[in-house]
C-alpha cells in the first residue's frame, strides 16, 4: 500500500467514525438503553448502566439522573452539570452501548422481518435495507404507522406470523393514532424518487404487504404468477409472463372468481392485437390460460 493509498482509508476512517459518533449524539435516550458512560480522568467513576422505565439511571455522587427523553450531547451536558457540584469541570462521555428504546418494527414481506434499533437517521429505503430487502412476493407498496404505542403486541404478531399480519390487524396491534402513509416502493426503489424515503422515528412501523398477483398459464413463456397494477389488461400481463411460444393459439380464456362463482372471458389474441379496446382490464387472482395450437 501507498503512502497515498494509506492517507486516503486513514481519511476515509476518521470520516466513517465521525459519522457514527454524530449519529449517535442525534439518538434521544430512553427506557431499556444500556450506556457506557466515562468521566476523564475518575475512572471510579466508569459504569455501565441501563435506562430505567421513568428514564433514570443511577450514577455515584448524584445517585440519581434522568437522561431519558434526552440526546446523547444533552444527557452529557446534564451529568456534566450534575457532577460539577462535587468535581471540577468534569468532561463526560456516555457511548449507547445497547439500543433499546427507539425501535423500528419492520413487518410483512421482507426478508427479515424484525424489531431494529434506530441509532440515529434513519430513511425508509435505509430499514428495508437492514431488513433484508423486500421480499420476491412483496409488493412495491409499503405502508409506514407513525407512533405505535403498543410494541409488545407487535412483537406478538412478529413472533406469532413471522411478521406477516393483514393492514387491520397491524393497526390494531400498532394501536396508531393515525392512519397508515403509503408509500410508492416503486418510485422509491426503482426510480430512485428520493421524496418517498421518509425519515423514520422510535416506534413506527414499516409494513410491506404481499403483492396481488394474477396468473397467466399455458403457451407463455414464464407461466405463473406476475405482479397486478391497476389497469393491468390481458395483453399486458402475457407480456410479463414472456410472451406466447410458438404453439400458442390465438384463443385465450380469463377466469375470474366472484362471490365463489367462477365467470369465465373467452378471448381472441390477434383480434385484441388489431383493435386494443378489445382488451380485458384484469383483477386480482385471475387466470389467464393461453391455448395450445392443435397443429
Amino acid at each position: 500500500m501507498t503512502l497515498r493509498s494509506a492517507g486516503f482509508f486513514l481519511l476515509l476512517l476518521l470520516a466513517l467514525t465521525a459519522l457514527a459518533l454524530a449519529s449517535d449524539n442525534d439518538y434521544v435516550i430512553g427506557p431499556g438503553d444500556v450506556l457506557d458512560i466515562t468521566v476523564y480522568g475518575e475512572p471510579d467513576l466508569a459504569r455501565t448502566v441501563t435506562v430505567q422505565n421513568d428514564n433514570s439511571i443511577s450514577f455515584p455522587l448524584i445517585h440519581t439522573i434522568k437522561l431519558g427523553g434526552r440526546t446523547v450531547q444533552q444527557a452529557e451536558d446534564d451529568l456534566e452539570k450534575a457532577l460539577g457540584q462535587y468535581l471540577v469541570q468534569p468532561q463526560v462521555s456516555i457511548l449507547i452501548k445497547e439500543h433499546r428504546a427507539q425501535m423500528v418494527f419492520v413487518l410483512g414481506a421482507v426478508n427479515k422481518p424484525g424489531a431494529y434499533p434506530l441509532t440515529g437517521r434513519t430513511t425508509v429505503l435505509e430499514m428495508i435495507s437492514i431488513a433484508g430487502g423486500i421480499a420476491p412476493e412483496g409488493s412495491k407498496k409499503i405502508l409506514l404507522l407513525r407512533g405505535a404505542s403498543n410494541p409488545a403486541a407487535l412483537q406478538q404478531v412478529l413472533e406469532g406470523a413471522g411478521g406477516a399480519a393483514d393492514e387491520q390487524r397491524l393497526q390494531q396491534a400498532a394501536h396508531a393514532q393515525t392512519p397508515p402513509i403509503v408509500i410508492d416502493g416503486q418510485r422509491l426503489l426503482d426510480e430512485g424518487d428520493t421524496s418517498q424515503n421518509m425519515e423514520l422515528h422510535g416506534g413506527d412501523v414499516l409494513y410491506v404487504p404481499k403483492a396481488k398477483l394474477v396468473y397467466v398459464l399455458g403457451e407463455v413463456r414464464r407461466p405463473g404468477g406476475v405482479p397486478y397494477t391497476d389497469g393491468l389488461t390481458v395483453i399486458q400481463a402475457i407480456s410479463l409472463a414472456g410472451g406466447t411460444t410458438e404453439m400458442a393459439a390465438d384463443a385465450i380464456e380469463v377466469t375470474r372468481r366472484v362471490e365463489g362463482q367462477e365467470k369465465h372471458f373467452k378471448l381472441d389474441y390477434a383480434q385484441i392485437l388489431r383493435n386494443g379496446a378489445l382488451d380485458l382490464r384484469l383483477e386480482p387472482n385471475d387466470v389467464i390460460v393461453v391455448k395450445r395450437r392443435l397443429f
